[in-house]
C-alpha cells in the first residue's frame, strides 16, 4: 500500500503542471500537444522519492521468473523501463547513451520474458547495466547542480548515485575494494550533509562536494569495464 501511495503521489505531481497550466495555455495547448506525448515539469524531489523503485521491480521480475510467470515479470521490467525513460528526459551526454542502452536492454528483456525466453544471467546483466547507467546519470546531475551551489539537490543526486552503484555491483556479483567501499561511505555522509543544507554545522561539505563528485566519476570509470554489458 505504501509503495502504491508513492506512485500515486508521483503521478499526481507529474500531472499537476498540465492541469494547473491548462487554463493559462487555453486552446493553444490542446492543439499543440499530442495526446500520446506531453512535456511535463517535475520537481527533483518527486523523482528522488522514487529512486528505490528500479531495484524493487527488478527483484519482482526475478521472483516472477523463478515462478515461471513471464507476463508478470515483463510488467515489472516495463516499470523499470518507465523510470529510466523519466530520467532520460533530463539526461545529457554521455550518460544519455547509457540510459538509452538500458531502456533498449529492458525492452528486449520484457518482450522475451513473456515467452519465458530469459535466463537469470540476462536479467542480472540488464539490472547491472540499468543501475550503473542511473548512477552515472545522477553523478552528472550532481556535478551540474553543484555548479549552481544547490546543496539539497546535489546531495540527493550523490545519494542516488551511491545507491545505484551498490545495487549495480551487487547484481554483477562483483566485490568493491576497501578503498571503493570507503569512498561510498564518505559519499553517503556528504550527501546527507548537503541534503541538510548550509548552516547546520556542516560548512565542511562545501569544500568536500566538488572533490567527491570527481572521485565518484573516477569510481564509475573503474567499474565500467567489469560491469557494463553493452559495447
Amino acid at each position: 500500500m505504501k509503495r502504491q501511495a508513492v506512485w500515486l503521489v508521483a503521478v499526481w505531481a507529474l500531472g499537476c503542471p498540465i492541469i494547473m497550466g491548462s487554463e493559462a495555455r487555453g486552446a493553444m495547448s490542446a492543439a499543440s500537444i499530442s495526446p500520446g506525448e506531453v512535456v511535463l515539469t517535475v520537481k527533483n524531489d518527486t523523482l528522488f522519492a522514487l529512486i528505490t523503485e528500479p531495484e524493487y521491480h527488478l527483484n519482482q521480475a526475478r521472483a516472477y521468473m523463478h515462478a515461471g510467470q513471464g507476463a508478470e515479470a515483463a510488467r515489472a521490467l516495463e516499470a523499470v523501463q518507465a523510470f529510466v525513460w523519466l530520467e532520460r528526459a533530463r539526461a545529457a551526454q554521455p550518460t544519455m547513451d547509457m540510459l538509452v542502452d538500458a531502456t533498449l536492454d529492458l525492452d528486449k528483456l520484457a518482450r522475451d520474458s513473456v515467452h519465458g525466453a530469459v535466463g537469470m544471467q540476462q536479467l542480472a546483466d540488464a539490472a547491472r547495466l540499468t543501475h550503473l547507467a542511473l548512477a552515472a546519470h545522477y553523478r552528472q546531475l550532481a556535478q551540474a547542480s553543484w555548479a549552481q551551489k544547490a546543496w539539497q539537490v546535489t546531495g540527493q543526486h550523490l545519494h542516488a548515485a551511491g545507491l545505484h552503484i551498490r545495487q549495480g555491483v551487487a547484481w554483477g556479483g562483483a566485490v568493491l575494494t576497501d578503498q571503493q567501499q570507503a569512498l561510498l561511505k564518505e559519499n553517503a555522509i556528504l550527501a546527507k550533509a548537503l541534503m541538510d543544507g548550509p548552516g547546520c554545522g556542516n560548512s565542511w561539505a562545501e569544500d568536500a562536494a566538488e572533490p567527491q563528485i570527481v572521485a565518484m566519476g573516477h569510481l564509475m570509470d573503474a567499474l565500467k569495464p567489469s560491469t557494463t554489458v553493452m559495447p
